[in-house]
């Protein structure tokens, strides 16, 4: 599934699903979202509350600015950047 545009609805689906609890591998099996993006989107949803049984479901624009930046601070911290640094040369 690399490379594929997730929807909004995928990630809410998936949440929904965590909620109910089912597993990573279930919810990756019925094609909903990758099990590397759902075990990101797990954590994620850990760390905010999103998964206890009392909390409501977020919103699609909470969904969207926590991951994007996730996103942000990984391709930051890529191996590239970390090469760069230990080498001690600058671009």
């Amino acid at each position: 599934m690399a490379n594929r545009r997730i929807e909004m609805h995928e990630y809410q689906e998936a949440l929904y699903r965590m909620r109910r609890g089912q597993t990573d591998r279930a919810i990756s099996q019925d094609r909903v979202l990758g099990r590397r993006k759902v075990g990101e989107l797990r954590q994620l949803a850990a760390e905010q509350g999103w998964l206890s049984e009392g909390s409501s479901m977020p919103i699609a624009a909470q969904i969207v600015a926590l991951s994007a930046g996730r996103v942000k601070s990984k391709s930051a911290a890529g191996p590239r950047s970390a090469a760069v640094a230990s080498s001690g040369s600058s671009l």
